[in-house]
């Protein structure tokens, strides 16, 4: 019987909270299990679970599906980096103190303040996912033909359509487009792809440790690369990457790991919301605070976003908080996940599309963001550009994956994975269960 992670299964024996259907969340020669009903979840072994799987349940229900709950918060996520990309690269966020700051300017902070934790999601998603599910070598080749065919596919538009400015024809600028990864066109893809590479050996060493081993593991990395340190002394330190690199995202994997094999999901997910709006409200008072203070002191004037970083605190509860939320929640219509999880695997196209070289910084001229931000229609301005931009990138990406399906079926791609696939036994060994402490 074929089962795998994230498949609901139907058992014979009802549970006591009344459920009989039980999500899984690893699998091998144990399964890890939860139950539908009340989060409770046990370890059960393959042929225990095999002969307790409801006759008749197996065909209908054994299909791997995506979490529509998590998969709505990715494209909320993905919203969020338009936004931010919006406010960063049309010129509204100002420095404090700046004579020309007016009332929009305090909007852009406060959207930003909220908007702030979209990578961190983000990565705790992958990680959420990556922790549980067998290594796939494929899964590494179409991200990196994803990136191939957004990198090098819009530089050739613009090569067509004679566009390309002066200042990227030259060799550097060609072999950026054609090498997006290695020469870190996109910083996040480059990032996330490497994270996925290490994900297999993270993901044996987070379930091998015991859960206050793991906590352990979790505090030390916080305490070396997150900006802790940057707010206590006015100096940056060598591990301080600010959030875009990889260290970041291996503490942001094993904070989600520890969340998949630890924390229960429970059915409460207005009390994270509270969180997560919380301390968005305290980043944004934190602008002032700091910026008021340094100010006074008339020393360390650029002190003043010193929290408004990926790898800052209140951006990181804010971020492992609006993953519980959105955890916890039940999307109960069938219709409506298969909308949410539609637009959800276009995602990573939309990033990959508005962020290349040659668009990133054509907000304005497109928008005309500037003329709008001296306006009272600021706001309005930055709804349409945001929800344009993320249609456009969901539609294209549509396309991208028709197309990627129909060279796949012609060149028979499918026996070549089947073929590749062998290298992943190598990653996919089983760790022994460990006792929780």
């Amino acid at each position: 019987m074929e089962i795998h992670v994230d498949n609901i299964v139907k058992l014979k024996k009802q549970h006591p909270c009344g459920s009989y259907e039980w999500k899984v969340l690893r699998e091998g020669a144990d399964f890890r299990l939860q139950c539908e009903g009340c989060g409770h979840q046990v370890m059960m072994a393959r042929r225990i679970l095999e002969k307790s799987v409801k006759n008749g349940y197996g065909e209908m229900n054994m299909k791997k599906t995506r979490s529509a709950n998590i998969e709505l918060l990715r494209i909320i996520a993905m919203l969020f980096v338009v936004v931010l990309h919006y406010l960063g690269k049309g010129g509204t966020i100002l420095a404090w103190g700046d004579p020309a700051v007016t009332a929009n300017s305090w909007l852009a902070w406060a959207i930003q303040a909220f908007a702030l934790v979209a990578v961190n999601v983000y990565v705790l998603i992958g990680g959420y996912f990556l922790v549980e599910s067998p290594f796939k070598t494929t899964r590494i080749f179409k991200l990196w033909f994803q990136v191939f065919f957004y990198s090098a596919g819009v530089w050739i538009i613009f090569l067509i359509l004679g566009m390309v400015p002066d200042a990227y024809s030259g060799g550097y600028w060609i072999s950026m487009f054609l090498l997006p990864i290695t020469s870190n066109h996109y910083w996040f893809a480059s990032t996330y792809i490497f994270m996925c590479l290490l994900a297999p050996f993270m993901g044996i060493a987070a379930k091998k440790m015991s859960k206050r081993q793991l906590k352990t593991c979790i505090v030390v990395l916080l305490i070396l690369f997150s900006r802790i340190w940057r707010i206590l002394l006015p100096m940056s330190t060598p591990l301080d990457d600010r959030g875009y690199g990889i260290l970041w995202f291996v503490t942001l994997f094993m904070i989600a790991a520890y969340i998949r094999l630890y924390v229960p999901q429970k059915g409460n997910w207005v009390k994270p919301l509270i969180i997560y709006a919380a301390s968005s409200v305290c980043l944004f008072i934190s602008l002032p605070v700091i910026g008021i203070v340094t100010g006074a002191v008339g020393k360390m004037k650029q002190y003043y976003n010193v929290l408004f970083e990926y790898n800052a605190p209140f951006t990181i509860i804010g971020a492992i908080a609006l993953f519980l939320a959105f955890r916890n929640m039940k999307i109960g219509s069938e219709k409506l996940s298969k909308v949410i999880n539609l637009f959800a695997g276009a995602t990573f196209g939309v990033y990959l599309l508005h962020e290349h070289t040659l668009l990133r910084w054509q907000w304005d001229a497109i928008w005309n963001i500037q003329q709008y931000y001296r306006t009272p229609f600021f706001l309005l301005n930055c709804c349409i550009a945001v929800l344009g931009v993320y249609l456009a990138g969901t539609v294209v990406d549509w396309g991208r994956q028709l197309i990627f399906a129909g060279i796949a079926k012609i060149l028979r791609l499918k026996k070549l994975e089947e073929k590749i696939s062998v290298i992943d036994k190598y990653f996919n060994s089983e760790p022994k269960e460990n006792v929780n402490e």
